[in-house]
């Protein structure tokens, strides 16, 4: 029988919102955040946020596969965004006449797995609302958010 409850937060996500307590006792991955082969859509949501979260210590290279699943996921919602945008909601079937478009289910979806893997790496509004970061004096983040 699994482990019951909501999965547990990463340490390096609790120390970003100052959550953590305790001593840390969760193994430390080795390597270096390799991107994986990607579709174009996909490897340019990779680019975009994959340095900041390998910053704060929230991307590891043991999280890659999770985080490119997380990518692939926004490529999706886009095209099928996309789809919905050109031929609407509703589309005439040859044999069941008035329809709902299937790219609503394909969107559907997409956005399931974005907020089900984005809240693993903190990229959900309210994980998001929950992070406790730094300010340098510059008005950005501070570069090292999980000394503090």
């Amino acid at each position: 029988m699994g482990s019951r409850g909501p999965a547990r937060e990463p340490r390096a996500l609790k120390e970003v919102k100052g959550t953590a307590r305790g001593k840390n006792t969760e193994p430390k991955p080795s390597g270096m955040v390799v991107q994986p082969e990607l579709r174009e859509p996909a490897a340019a949501v990779w680019a975009r946020l994959a340095p900041d979260l390998e910053a704060k210590g929230v991307l590891t290279a043991w999280d890659v596969d999770a985080f490119a699943v997380y990518c692939e996921a926004v490529a999706s919602a886009d095209e099928a965004l996309e789809h919905l945008e050109d031929e609407g909601r509703v589309i005439e079937h040859p044999k069941q006449g008035t329809c709902r478009n299937p790219w609503w289910q394909i969107w559907r979806e997409a956005i399931d797995v974005m907020v089900r893997y984005g809240s693993r790496f903190g990229l959900t509004p309210s994980d998001r609302g929950a992070l406790k970061v730094g300010d340098d004096g510059g008005g950005e983040q501070g570069a090292d958010l999980l000394s503090g």
